[in-house]
């Protein structure tokens, strides 16, 4: 008996890819096409850029490797929280990553210094959502520490919703949120 295998259409992933990111461009959002349910293959990456993602998001270092090695240059953020231990790599692989680990950016930092490079970081707020995040009281003073970080650059802050315990973004957590 045959091993079980799955057709990729990459086409419609170009296709899908184009389709969403118009939607979003009109409504000023920009879009990183996420290939982690591909283990990071690097032509189901490669499809999405073609339908005008500005990046790719992954969860698992091994996945960002295998997209580096295939030949993807574009930028990829880590979309996990990053071990202290995967801090070099995550700095050498990654352009930005989701933060809310006082020890963490401490160490992404420390990696970016040693290679000579400015780490983008977005940090998180808990929302309720239970998977990462900073409470709103630690939420500053982690900002603040990234932007004093020399390796570092402070790129935004990030919640989520719908990920871990499906909290919905709903108009009372969105303005929450805001403030």
């Amino acid at each position: 008996m045959p091993a079980p295998t799955i057709a990729i259409d990459l086409e419609a992933i170009a296709d899908n890819t184009r389709e969403i990111v118009r939607r979003c461009a009109a409504a000023g959002v920009g879009v990183f096409g996420v290939t982690k349910a591909t283990g990071g293959l690097p032509l189901v990456g490669r499809a999405m850029l073609r339908g005008g993602v500005q990046g790719l998001g992954e969860s698992r270092i091994g996945n960002v490797r295998r997209l580096r090695r295939g030949g993807i240059s574009c930028p990829i953020m880590m979309l996990r929280i990053p071990s202290v231990t995967e801090a070099p790599d995550v700095v050498r692989l990654c352009d930005v990553s989701l933060n809310s680990e006082r020890t963490v950016l401490r160490a992404l930092s420390a990696a970016a210094e040693e290679q000579g490079r400015v780490h983008e970081v977005i940090v998180m707020l808990e929302m309720g959502d239970r998977r990462e995040g900073a409470t709103a009281e630690e939420l500053l003073p982690l900002c603040e520490l990234a932007l004093a970080a020399p390796g570092l650059h402070l790129a935004g802050l990030g919640a989520n919703f719908m990920c871990a315990s499906g909290v919905l973004p709903t108009i009372p957590t969105l303005e929450a949120l805001a403030a």
